[in-house]
């Protein structure tokens, strides 16, 4: 746990120097010394869900935080023992070689998924890929940093949008999105939800720049390509009730 708690220390400090010298994280009239102040804000609420669901709701089969984490595990284990395996749950290509089967029922979400409800896949790989830039072990809590981080680049998108608009209150505007209790919470969690947040935030910033013809175009239509796909394979209704929008 001591060693856990040095990694997260030690990757929290390399993310917020990030975001502190990257000008995609920047906002007009907020200082990064508050947007460095959300990351840790968000990392401790997204450790206290962990704990919530460790300590409260104990059975790891039935808690969608753990249960994307504990099923990467599965898919890394295919890595060692056949990387073509691993390729193919990954990238679902080849996902129907009756070899992955073993696969499939060792793992707690891989056989509910339900595309026109909720992806469970892309979670379990998002915590695959975080597996690569992590030491070897159980780290949840690092993935819980890692997707804050995410989270968090979706919500500054977000208020970029809205301040494209709203040329007052930024403050104002950056506690209210930032500090919404529920988006808080859930949104900092190892869930669905903070992959949604990065997704929305990254379509509607990219959408509404290329409706003001700002700079970049192409690299807006990639964005905002990118992350409707992404949206559309987490949860697509999702995408469907922002659409008339």
């Amino acid at each position: 746990m001591l060693t856990e708690i040095l990694l997260v220390i030690l990757y929290s400090s390399v993310l917020a120097v990030v975001i502190y010298r990257l000008r995609i994280f920047s906002l007009p009239g907020i200082s990064k010394w508050w947007i460095i102040g959300a990351f840790v804000i968000k990392i401790f609420a997204g450790t206290a869900l962990g704990l919530l669901y460790t300590h409260h709701y104990t059975d790891r089969t039935k808690a969608d935080t753990f249960k994307f984490f504990d099923d990467s595990r599965v898919m890394m284990d295919a890595l060692s023992f056949n990387p073509k395996q691993f390729f193919e749950l990954f990238t679902g290509i080849g996902q129907d070689d009756p070899e992955l089967e073993p696969y499939f029922y060792k793992m707690n979400t891989w056989m509910t998924e339900d595309f026109y409800v909720s992806s469970n896949r892309m979670m379990v790989r998002m915590n695959a890929l975080f597996r690569f830039l992590t030491p070897p072990g159980e780290h949840y809590y690092l993935h819980v940093v890692m997707f804050n981080f995410l989270s968090l680049l979706g919500l500054i998108f977000l208020c970029k949008t809205f301040f494209l608009r709203l040329k007052k209150y930024h403050k104002l505007i950056f506690m209210a999105v930032v500090f919404f209790p529920s988006i808080l919470f859930w949104g900092s969690g190892l869930l669905k939800d903070g992959l949604i947040i990065f997704a929305m935030g990254s379509m509607l910033y990219a959408f509404i720049r290329l409706v003001n013809g700002q700079r970049h175009e192409l690299l807006s239509v990639f964005v905002f390509s990118a992350a409707t796909l992404l949206l559309a394979m987490i949860k697509i209704y999702i995408l469907f009730a922002m659409i008339p929008a």
